[in-house]
């Protein structure tokens, strides 16, 4: 798995049950190992709005500490197509080669000598 994107909404003013069901699902597909793959992606982030930085903070040091103190990251969704594709190449760039040579690489038929 190249990368694992949780969505954040966070014009919501609290942190919700379904928040914790779903960072806990999280929790459980990756077992506490490869966070670095893990990006958390905020949507409805308004710079000019006082309260989504302060919450944004809030969750760094409070719900998301132990995953971003091993690797995971967060990223800003600005609700467009550039937004996404930055956060697709970024996550893309960390995981290595190329998604796709590796795919072609596994495509790829062994040779065999039939001739003799």
């Amino acid at each position: 798995m190249t990368g694992l994107l949780y969505f954040h909404d966070i014009s919501k003013p609290h942190w919700l049950p379904e928040d914790t069901n779903n960072l806990r699902d999280f929790r459980t597909l990756l077992c506490g190992k490869n966070l670095n793959i893990l990006v958390f992606t905020i949507t409805r982030y308004d710079a000019a709005h006082n309260g989504h930085a302060k919450r944004e903070q809030l969750l760094k040091e409070d719900q998301w500490a132990f995953e971003i103190g091993n690797g995971a990251t967060v990223e800003h969704f600005g609700n467009d197509r550039t937004s996404a594709l930055k956060i697709l190449e970024m996550r893309l760039a960390a995981s290595g080669p190329p998604f796709r040579q590796r795919t072609r690489d596994r495509e790829r038929p062994k040779s065999t000598n039939l001739a003799k």
